[in-house]
């Protein structure tokens, strides 16, 4: 009878060995196909509708520690690649690509404005998990400083985000700045059959938010100036305190003060 038990204990144990890395092996090879896939589209998407706005990108230069960053090696369990860039009137174009365990791919876009502009930030934040794509689009505005240029590109907003009524509103239950974050930016989920979707919606929002940049005028009252730059260093510091996507990835690899160097000085650009 014992005997018996332990050969069925043996016989189950087998198949999980053996059907286990059958479900499994697929699953992340094609989540990772699919992630490569996702990032390389915003990637390519990003690139192409600075030009189509004829905004010029200056690259900046990432410190050598922080180029790639990476963790659990010699498999890269998670492994993030920053990379920098601004242009006239936007002090910090941060993008990264994440790896994350092998098969989960992410893709973040930060933008914050020059000193002596007035317009807000912006922050992208697409995961690839699975056959699952979250997306994240959010408009941060702390300073509220009416401009025609600002209301103009918040009216078009309004309307972009009535295209994902039929998806489910997921916003953080903890937010890191819900009283800067303006109510007509996105957080839901949809399978990976709504990709070509996302980055339509990605296009007209990029474009959108490009073209109030380009409307900008310099700010001549120095208090709206302070009032502006003191707003981006509050979200900035809010983004430390409770983190996000990307500053949770950021916790796993660093070093709490590495962290605040890479926020501040990588991704951000800006707070004290």
């Amino acid at each position: 009878m014992a005997i018996s038990r332990f050969r069925k204990f043996l016989l189950i144990a087998a198949c999980f060995v053996l059907v286990i890395p059958m479900i499994v092996v697929p699953y992340v090879v094609t989540s990772r196909e699919e992630g490569e896939k996702m990032v390389g589209a915003f990637q390519k998407y990003t690139r192409d509708i600075f030009r189509k706005e004829n905004m010029e990108l200056q690259t900046v230069t990432v410190k050598p520690e922080f180029q790639v960053i990476s963790y659990g090696k010699p498999f890269k369990l998670i492994r993030m690649v920053p990379n920098r860039s601004l242009t006239e009137k936007i002090s910090t174009i941060t993008s990264t690509d994440a790896t994350l365990f092998g098969f989960m791919r992410m893709y973040t876009l930060f933008m914050t404005p020059k000193d002596g502009y007035n317009f807000p930030l912006f922050s992208l934040v697409v995961l690839n998990m699975g056959g699952k794509r979250f997306f994240v689009l959010e408009i941060i505005d702390p300073a509220r400083i009416p401009e025609e240029h600002i209301a103009r590109a918040y009216e078009k907003m309004k309307k972009l985000k009535e295209e994902v009524k039929d998806l489910p509103d997921t916003p953080p239950d903890n937010s890191r700045a819900k009283e800067m974050t303006m109510d007509f930016s996105i957080h839901t989920k949809a399978d990976n059959s709504r990709e070509q979707f996302f980055l339509d919606l990605y296009d007209d929002y990029l474009s959108t938010y490009l073209k109030m940049v380009k409307n900008a005028p310099p700010l001549t009252d120095p208090e709206q100036n302070r009032k502006v730059q003191e707003g981006v260093k509050a979200y900035v510091n809010a983004v430390l305190e409770k983190g996000g996507p990307a500053v949770k990835v950021l916790k796993l690899l660093l070093s709490p003060e590495q962290k605040r160097e890479v926020v501040k000085t990588v991704l951000f650009g800006g707070g004290e």
